[in-house]
């Protein structure tokens, strides 16, 4: 469970701390201690024989939400996703400035628990487990906290193909990304992303029956754009990115006649948009994949110079896809025992 809720959590650009116990009392849920450490949330999981229940509690602790899911097949990975889809969408509503459940009075007077300045003076009531009626079978129960996190920080490596003309093979290199990630409470599915970029693309080769050059280039970039998780297993990208394209270049002659041209570099402007769809495969990893468009803000030809003749000329604006590997260190760490 304890994984499982961290996955979920993890989408929303919160702090989690997780801890199991023996067993708690519901007045630790309906009443709070005398200077409670401030969270977005928190939460308490009892799994029970035939069912299991929830409870949250906002920040303020003043509303407390309960949810009881039947266990029909046991605790097994359906019942912990839907546990999990609950605490994510309460999580998800605190943080967009909205009410979980009832207030805390009519959570106390439903759970039969008196509210602490009712209760006589007399010592603290011990913690069980469980109801008499329905002992504890499957797991112990998960305590947890969130607290929101408005940075974090995003690194990717990836691989990218790059069409720069119908004459010549594709270009194919690595890249790496370094961003930071800013995470609003007000919007906890859409992230803002803003970093750098580089790129190296192999050498492209394009020759005639009197010259032959070969050009590679790298890239630098500045980027930024919009991360969407609907999900929190699934999210998509938009970027945008901007800085320049150096190409280097190297002439050859391979006729007689020919006049190989210089050995030169070419420092283009250049920018481009990325659309990508990323896919969760572990708490703090991502694989996506992208469509990509690049360009270079100005054209440039490569001739034979005792005929003129355009040996090749890169497009201007120049499709590509990328495959990468994000990794997003952003809010789970497990609270010491």
């Amino acid at each position: 469970m304890s994984v499982v809720l961290r996955e979920y959590l993890h989408g929303l650009g919160v702090e989690v701390e997780l801890r199991a116990e023996d067993g708690f009392a519901l007045e630790s849920v309906v009443n709070p201690p005398p200077d409670p450490e401030h969270a977005v949330a928190r939460v308490w999981v009892r799994i029970e024989r035939a069912r299991a229940s929830v409870f949250i509690v906002d920040s303020d602790w003043q509303r407390i939400f309960i949810r009881h899911v039947p266990l029909e097949s046991g605790f097994d990975e359906v019942a912990q996703e839907q546990l999990a889809t609950i605490v994510h969408a309460s999580v998800e509503s605190l943080l967009a400035g909205g009410e979980i459940g009832v207030h805390r009075q009519r959570a106390a007077a439903t759970l039969g628990i008196p509210l602490a300045r009712e209760r006589e003076p007399g010592p603290e009531p011990e913690a069980v487990a469980t109801p008499p009626e329905e002992p504890a079978v499957f797991e112990e129960p998960t305590i947890a906290g969130a607290k929101h996190r408005p940075l974090g920080v995003d690194l990717a490596v990836g691989y990218g193909v790059t069409l720069w003309s119908m004459r010549l093979a594709p270009s194919s290199g690595p890249r790496l990304d370094a961003r930071l990630r800013i995470r609003s409470p007000s919007r906890p599915k859409l992230d803002g992303l803003v970093g750098l970029r580089g790129s190296y693309a192999t050498p492209l080769r394009a020759s005639n029956e009197a010259l032959e050059v070969r050009m590679q280039s790298v890239d630098a970039r500045a980027a930024g754009g919009m991360w969407w998780a609907p999900r929190p297993r699934f999210a998509a990208r938009m970027e945008l990115d901007v800085g320049m394209t150096s190409n280097h270049a190297v002439s050859r002659a391979v006729g007689p006649d020919a006049v190989a041209a210089r050995d030169d570099w070419h420092f283009l402007p250049a920018s481009g948009v990325e659309l990508g769809l990323a896919w969760r495969v572990a708490p703090s990893l991502w694989l996506g994949a992208a469509a990509r468009v690049d360009g270079t803000w100005v054209g440039i030809r490569y001739r034979v110079s005792d005929t003129g003749d355009v040996l090749f000329a890169p497009w201007r604006v120049r499709p590509g896809v990328v495959l990468e590997l994000r990794w997003s260190p952003l809010g789970t760490r497990r609270a010491e025992p």
